[in-house]
């Protein structure tokens, strides 16, 4: 008899503790889909209130993998000497010491144009300003294509760093000629 009265108080212990647990499980799922519903939502009321969001009103999806994605004309050291060429430092970040990583989210439409330049991460200054001015200068893409080889809307991250330092190391002359950096004890 002693056993049996045991085994139901374990029992009620352990139901005790599982219907919590399995109560507050039930919940967080339920949280999370309608949290991701929501969002949805949000996003599809955004578009309908402002069909030029971004930028343009078709309703074609946006992809952010691609069997090909969209390229630089010229490739990657065409894109930088573009960017080194049209970006001026912001006087307001120099004067302020202001140095960063600006981060940009935009659109490459079908045609490789860009579009819809907006601003994920900034760092102030004037730098992120400058960024978003510059990416829309950009040059139509080589579009991205999908698995059938056919041209798509993709979206495309890119990260614009702002530097003060020129990068450029001073050398030392040597006697034997060599030019090399100082040496980090001096």
């Amino acid at each position: 008899m002693n056993s049996k009265l045991n085994t139901k108080k374990a029992d009620m212990q352990k139901m005790a503790f599982v219907r919590p647990l399995a109560i507050i499980l039930t919940l967080m799922i339920s949280i999370s889909i309608n949290g991701k519903i929501s969002a949805q939502e949000v996003d599809n009321r955004t578009e309908k209130q402002n069909p030029e969001s971004d930028g343009s009103t078709q309703k074609e999806p946006i992809y952010a993998i691609v069997t090909k994605m969209p390229s630089f004309p010229g490739g990657d050291k065409a894109f930088q000497k573009f960017l080194s060429r049209n970006i001026k430092y912001p006087e307001e970040a120099r004067k302020n010491g202001i140095a960063g990583t600006v981060y940009l989210k935009f659109n490459i439409e079908k045609d490789g144009e860009v579009s819809n330049v907006k601003l994920l991460r900034g760092i102030g200054g004037g730098c992120d300003e400058e960024a978003i001015r510059v990416v829309s200068l950009l040059p139509n893409y080589n579009p991205g294509l999908d698995e059938n080889g056919k041209p798509v809307r993709t979206v495309f991250n890119i990260p614009i760093s702002f530097n003060l330092d020129s990068g450029k190391k001073k050398k030392e002359k040597m006697d034997d000629g060599e030019k090399t950096p100082p040496p980090p004890y001096k």
